[in-house]
């Protein structure tokens, strides 16, 4: 069985750098926000900002592909439908292969046991408008931020025929998720990558190797992925994003931002601070406002005025939960605004979701399905495991232009979840067989 997926873009050239780079002057205006319900502040765009979008903007597309064909094993034994959770399709559209009744498909990964997997265009779903998605994003920014938010023509052609989703959901009773804070956000100036290294941990506390990589003592691996944004791209306030190690608050949390945590007991969520339960808490994250919040579309994340407020074709990743805290899931998106998204996941049945990381940082990698009477492969196997994200290794052929050299800044800008095995300076979450 072929479990690592293969993509022939060496062909593709850069050369829409040049292209993007002359469009930054106007799809760039700085973002002015009217004054929100919010306590946490609404930042602006800076010249950094214009600058990393560069990059963001040329490898959007790169990564996009009608059909990922992710490998199939159909499950040999019973297992629950994901019923609650239903994707409704246009009478017109194809379900993936493998999918059950329920649009989704299971993958089996050791006998009794099935995570969730789905890939689908927005534009296939049932009671899904793109146009009308449009619209609503289109009218919500006016008044909100100079300039609006007014995709071309063909740029809501590019929104209709690719914006995608592709998703896996894991049911709370089989897995057990975590967060993993890597060693960047302990080890440098406020946490980020773009400081001077100090000569201690932030917050006092003692590193572990245990911060930046998994091991087998925490159980079989399931899922690896990505976490959030670098520490000072989320500052709210002249507040850096809420941050727990071990039970020790490094980073104070803000009331209003997303929020995943991990409790004593092993259970996971996602919620703003303001809603979460203290008591137990172990590990602690936050990042931008959350897309959905109890229920429903946040405003704030869902039609941000920073990062993701531009018609452009750049990947985002999400994590999300549903109400009764059943399923966690994680979604990434091509030529999707987080309000889209938002909207679907919604219909999709879950209640909380939070914003991860931009593309081409964002990286993951899944557990391999295993047929019946196959051994089970150790995650980090060959064949264990295949990325759910293209690796940029795949997409890309760099070769030695100084154009791409200029554009990732002499290096990946991926992050291979893979990295995880020797320690990762990166944030990530991981997700566990119980």
């Amino acid at each position: 069985m072929k479990h690592h997926m293969k993509f022939n873009r060496a062909t593709k050239s850069l050369a829409t750098l040049g292209i993007l780079a002359g469009t930054l002057a106007t799809n760039l205006a700085p973002a002015y926000a009217q004054p929100m319900p919010m306590t946490d502040g609404e930042p602006t765009y800076t010249t950094a900002d214009s600058l990393k979008l560069i990059p963001y903007r040329a490898f959007g597309p790169l990564f996009y592909e009608k059909d990922l064909k992710f490998p199939v094993v159909a499950p040999w034994f019973a297992y629950e439908r994901l019923a609650a959770h239903r994707i409704l399709l246009k009478p017109t559209a194809k379900a993936n292969a493998g999918a059950d009744e329920t649009g989704w498909v299971p993958v089996p990964i050791r006998e009794g046991r099935v995570y969730y997997r789905a890939e689908y265009h927005l534009s296939d779903l049932l009671d899904v408008s793109m146009d009308q998605f449009m619209t609503d994003a289109i009218q919500n920014y006016q008044g909100r931020v100079r300039g609006g938010w007014v995709p071309s023509a063909s740029q809501q052609a590019e929104f209709k025929n690719k914006a995608k989703m592709q998703v896996v959901v894991y049911p709370t009773d089989q897995f057990r998720a975590q967060f993993f804070p890597g060693t960047t956000i302990l080890l440098n100036d406020k946490g980020s990558m773009t400081t001077s290294p100090l000569g201690h941990v932030r917050g006092g506390i003692k590193l572990k190797n245990s911060y930046s990589k998994t091991s087998k003592e925490m159980g079989p691996l399931a899922g690896l992925f990505k976490g959030t944004f670098d520490n000072i791209d989320c500052i709210r306030e002249g507040r850096l994003p809420g941050l727990i190690v071990d039970e020790q608050t490094v980073d104070a949390p803000l009331a209003n931002l997303a929020t995943i945590a991990t409790y004593k007991d092993g259970t996971t969520r996602i919620s703003t601070w303001a809603k979460l339960p203290r008591e137990g808490i172990v590990m602690l994250r936050q990042n931008e406002f959350p897309v959905i919040d109890g229920g429903q579309l946040n405003q704030a994340g869902a039609y941000p005025t920073r990062w993701n407020r531009f018609e452009d074709s750049i990947m985002r990743s999400y994590m999300f939960m549903s109400a009764d805290g059943k399923y966690i899931g994680y979604v990434w998106t091509n030529y999707t605004h987080p309000s889209f998204i938002a909207k679907v996941v919604l219909k999709l049945g879950f209640s909380d979701m939070m914003l991860m990381d931009i593309h081409p940082a964002l990286g993951a990698g899944v557990k391999a399905p295993v047929a019946q009477g196959q051994p089970v492969q150790d995650f980090y196997a060959k064949g264990g495991s295949y990325p759910l994200v293209p690796l940029e290794s795949d997409v890309i052929s760099w070769g030695t232009s100084t154009a791409a050299k200029i554009a990732r800044g002499g290096r990946n800008m991926q992050w291979n979840y893979r990295s995880v095995q020797g320690g990762t300076p990166n944030d990530f979450i991981g997700v566990f067989e119980k």
